[in-house]
């Protein structure tokens, strides 16, 4: 497993912004070979652009992971953009390789 992470030696939180897409079959777009962990925490805004569309699960609105925890970043139903909030830029990625 590879691992890159971000400081967490930042005075300030970062703020990316992302577009998914489920597949047109409805598959969902899942990105199964990296687990971000939310050393911090991670807070994202969620704003689908099909009505159905999730990310990790959550529609329209606000998915908060817990400093500590981690997931696959996985969208499904559709587009859906959505900012993330990052305390003081913290976060890890794992790579399974």
């Amino acid at each position: 497993m590879e691992r890159t992470s971000r400081s967490a030696n930042s005075a300030f939180s970062s703020c990316d912004s992302i577009g998914m897409a489920a597949s047109k079959a409805g598959a969902p777009c899942s990105i199964r070979s990296v687990t971000a962990w939310a050393t911090l925490g991670e807070i994202n805004m969620i704003q689908p652009v099909d009505p159905t569309a999730t990310f990790c699960g959550t529609g329209e609105g606000w998915k908060v992971f817990a400093p500590g925890t981690s997931h696959y970043p996985t969208v499904a139903g559709g587009l859906c953009t959505f900012i993330f909030l990052l305390p003081k830029g913290a976060i890890e990625y794992h790579h399974d390789h």
